[in-house]
């Protein structure tokens, strides 16, 4: 009797570390993987595109779209919390900075993904160009 207990006590052990694997593997949640399906079909299209540019895809786009594209893939970005979605969308507002430098929304966005991404330094002066860039206009919100 003594026996079929330690077996049974070995076999809730293996039980707990398979859910634990299991676990590990679906870090990520259900709503994490959908925003990371999204930055998966910029990255493709732009692959599909064989450009060698992160936003070339976006310059494809009418030039009133790509904000909005733009602002969608930095946004899903953020929400995989993937490292390389995060990357991706690093490359694609440091262009757009330097292609709409005067625009605060661009700055902004650059300085959410670089604090994403560990660049405290760097997204602090994103952020106080955007604010400076921004107060012109008056009522400029993050």
């Amino acid at each position: 009797h003594h026996h079929h207990q330690q077996q049974q006590t070995h076999a809730q052990e293996e039980e707990g570390t398979a859910s634990y694997e299991r676990n590990e593997n679906e870090e990520m949640t259900l709503e994490q993987k959908q925003w990371s399906n999204v930055v998966q079909h910029f990255i493709s299209a732009k692959t599909k595109a064989n450009t060698g540019s992160a936003s070339k895809l976006l310059n494809h786009s009418p030039q009133l779209l790509r904000p909005i594209m733009e602002h969608a893939l930095c946004h899903a970005a953020v929400l995989s919390n993937k490292y390389e979605h995060l990357c991706y969308a690093r490359a694609v507002c440091s262009e757009s900075v330097t292609l709409r430098s005067n625009c605060p929304e661009v700055w902004f966005r650059y300085s959410v993904i670089l604090e994403r991404l560990g660049d405290y330094v760097a997204a602090e002066d994103a952020k106080a160009t955007s604010i400076s860039l921004g107060s012109g206009e008056g009522g400029f919100v993050g």
